[in-house]
């Protein structure tokens, strides 16, 4: 599965109609294997976290197969592999919960 990397700068915002979205990536090791994950919040567009900094969600792609192999428009794309696996993902959530303090994670 193709990632589409982030545009821009390392915290790029984008427009959604009347508000904005933000999100930053990041890479957690686990189990020998590098997971792609994205921390994001919104602006006027429905988020409400009540978190520090905005960051209300956790979205993780999946395990990183290829990281950056290739660009479509200039923008970077990473191949990777879904979580599969309830301990695993149960295991995941775990520890990004606790690092960053937020519950609302989803997987690919």
């Amino acid at each position: 599965m193709e990632y589409y990397h982030l545009p821009g700068d390392d915290n790029p915002e984008i427009v959604i109609g009347g508000g904005s979205y933000t999100g930053k990536e990041f890479k957690l090791q686990y189990d020998g294997r590098e997971v792609l994950y994205l921390m994001g919040g919104t602006s006027g567009v429905g988020c409400c976290c009540g978190s520090a900094l905005g960051t209300c969600f956790i979205t993780v792609p999946g395990f990183v197969k290829a990281w950056q192999h290739r660009t479509a428009d200039g923008v970077p794309i990473s191949e990777v592999e879904p979580v599969a696996g309830e301990d695993a993902r149960n295991d995941i959530k775990k520890t990004l919960e606790e690092q960053h303090g937020i519950r609302n994670i989803r997987f690919w």
